[in-house]
């Protein structure tokens, strides 16, 4: 709210700090999987916040380039932010035998990027499942 509240502000010092922002990302992230025990540590979060903020940054500062995936995505934001939680769980229950135990994957990049390809496909998959069975009611079930 409080970024919404100052948004010429946070667009104009996100802009400036960008390039920390992105490098700051991208140490968390290694800082995670390198050396920590676990996955979704108080460092995800922290991630998320720094590349929340440089996306913001790069697409409100250029608006006009074509990025025909993104709007395509956009359309399909939600319901992945929705399902990929129960997808998330799913794979769990398959690679570990339980919902909540953390993967064999981290501190492997390579792993880490298909798993992430993985959960957002098939999310974007159900979610089209969901569109084609459910029609016009789908935004009750999930939201798009």
């Amino acid at each position: 709210m409080c970024a919404s509240r100052y948004k010429e502000l946070v667009l104009d010092y996100s802009y400036r700090c960008r390039y920390f922002l992105l490098a700051a990302f991208l140490g968390l992230v290694i800082y995670e999987m390198l050396l920590t025990n676990g996955y979704q540590t108080f460092y995800t979060y922290m991630n998320k916040f720094f590349l929340t903020f440089f996306l913001i940054s790069v697409f409100a500062h250029s608006p006009d380039k074509p990025y025909r995936w993104l709007i395509w995505y956009v359309g399909f934001n939600f319901s992945v932010f929705f399902l990929h939680t129960y997808v998330n769980a799913g794979m769990k229950i398959i690679f570990t035998g339980a919902p909540a135990q953390p993967l064999p994957i981290v501190g492997n990049l390579v792993y880490q990027i298909i798993y992430f390809s993985i959960v957002v496909g098939l999310s974007i998959a159900i979610t089209f499942l969901i569109r084609k069975i459910a029609g016009k009611y789908s935004k009750y079930l999930i939201g798009s």
